[in-house]
C-alpha cells in the first residue's frame, strides 16, 4: 500500500511538470511581444537603435560638451559617404560605414532597475551625443554620460528615455572620429635619391 506522503510527492511532481511544460509552450500576449528579454543576471540583449528593415543610416553627427562636431552623410546605402562638417572633400567611406554599422548594432549593456537622475550620471550636460539620421527621415540621438564605476562602460540615454549602460568600446570608437577624421591617407611622393658627384 502506497503511503499518503508519497502520493503527496507525486501530486506535487505532476504540478510542477506540467507547469514548466505551460511556460514553455504559451504563447506570448501581444502586450509582451516588444519586451525586451533579459538574462538573469539583468543583462539585456535588445539593440540601442531599434531599425525598421529596409531602413538604412543616412546621416551620423557626433559631438562633444565643447562644441566640437563631426558630421556625415550619404545620398543613398550604394553612395560613398561625405563629410560635410568640417568640409571635406576625402572622406574615408569605408571607414565612416565602420563606424555606423558599430552604432546600429551597438546593444544595451545593463537596464538599470532604478532610473538615476541624470546629472547624477552625467547625462544632464552629456560628454557627446550622436545623432543618427535615417533614410525614412527619423532620427535618434544617443547622450552619452559619465563612465560607470567599472570603467568599461558608460551610462547612456536614447532621446528621452531613461538612462542605461553601453559598452565603451562602442562608444569610443564612434566618438574617437572627433579626433581622428575619417579621411582617407595623404598619399606620400617618393623622391629619387640625388645622386652627387665625389670631388
Amino acid at each position: 500500500m502506497i503511503r499518503r506522503s508519497t502520493w503527496f510527492v507525486v501530486v506535487v511532481f505532476l504540478v510542477l511538470v506540467a507547469s514548466v511544460l505551460y511556460w514553455n509552450n504559451r504563447e506570448v500576449p501581444p502586450g509582451e511581444a516588444g519586451e525586451t528579454p533579459q538574462s538573469s543576471l539583468g543583462v539585456e540583449t535588445a539593440l540601442v537603435f531599434d531599425i525598421p528593415e529596409g531602413v538604412y543610416v543616412a546621416g551620423l553627427r557626433v559631438e562633444d560638451a565643447e562644441g566640437n562636431l563631426v558630421e556625415m552623410q550619404r545620398k543613398d546605402e550604394e553612395s560613398p559617404w561625405a563629410i560635410i562638417e568640417p568640409p571635406r572633400d576625402d572622406a574615408d567611406s569605408d571607414r565612416i560605414q565602420g563606424v555606423v554599422d558599430q552604432l546600429t548594432f551597438m546593444s544595451v549593456d545593463t537596464a538599470l532597475v532604478t532610473a538615476p537622475e541624470l546629472d547624477v550620471v552625467g547625462l544632464e550636460a552629456p560628454q557627446y551625443s550622436i545623432l543618427l539620421t535615417f533614410s525614412d527621415g527619423q532620427q535618434h540621438s544617443l547622450y552619452i554620460g559619465d563612465e560607470t564605476i567599472t570603467t568599461t562602460s558608460y551610462y547612456a540615454r536614447l532621446d528621452d528615455g531613461l538612462p542605461f549602460v553601453v559598452g565603451m568600446y562602442d562608444v569610443e570608437s564612434a566618438v574617437g572620429i572627433l579626433e581622428n577624421l575619417p579621411v582617407l591617407p595623404t598619399p606620400t611622393s617618393e623622391s629619387e635619391p640625388v645622386l652627387t658627384e665625389e670631388p
